[in-house]
C-alpha cells in the first residue's frame, strides 16, 4: 500500500529488492495462502492475493518505482484490507473476530507508523511484517475458519 502514498524509506536498492531480501521472502505467506484458498474453494481469496502477490513482488522486485503496477498493488492490498473487514462482521465465534481484529488492526497501525519520523528507520523490517505477513495470517484464518462472500 506504500505505491499510493510514496516510499516512506529511502530505496536505496539500486534496481530492487534481492531476491532473498526480507521484503520479498515475506510474500511466502500469501503463497501459502493463495495455495489454500484453491484447496478450501474460496476463490474470491484467490484473486485477492493472487493480485497482491503479483503486484507487490513486481513493486519491491523493481526498486519500488511508482508505475502502473504500484498503483495496483496498493488498490489490490486495499481490495484485501476491505474483503478482510467485511469478513469481520461473518466471523463465526467472538475468538476469530477478536484475532482478526487484531491482525487488522495492527497491520494499520504498522502502515500509519511507516510515514512517521520516528519509525521511519525501522521500516525495512515494519513493512514486511505489518504488510506481509500479518495480512497473510489474516487472509488465512478468513479461508480457514470462514465462508466465501462472493462465490
Amino acid at each position: 500500500m506504500v505505491a499510493m502514498f510514496g516510499t516512506p524509506h529511502d530505496t536505496t536498492h539500486g534496481n530492487g529488492c534481492d531476491s532473498m531480501d526480507f521484503e520479498i521472502i515475506s510474500h511466502i505467506p500469501f503463497a501459502c495462502v493463495f495455495v489454500l484458498s484453491i484447496y478450501m474453494h474460496i476463490f474470491e481469496m484467490t484473486v485477492l492475493v493472487g493480485l497482491v502477490l503479483v503486484c507487490s513482488l513486481h513493486y519491491h522486485l523493481h526498486a519500488e518505482r511508482m508505475t502502473c503496477v504500484s498503483y495496483l498493488d496498493n488498490c489490490a492490498a486495499f481490495a484485501l484490507s476491505m474483503y478482510g473487514n467485511v469478513q469481520l462482521f461473518f466471523s463465526p465465534t467472538a475468538w476469530i473476530l477478536a484475532l482478526n481484529l487484531c491482525l487488522g488492526t495492527t497491520s494499520g497501525v504498522i502502515f500509519v507508523l511507516g510515514y512517521t519520523t520516528r519509525f521511519a528507520p525501522y521500516y525495512h523490517i515494519m513493512h514486511p511484517i505489518g504488510l506481509h505477513i500479518l495480512p497473510a495470517i489474516w487472509a488465512c484464518t478468513v479461508v480457514i475458519f470462514q465462508q466465501p462472500l462472493i462465490f
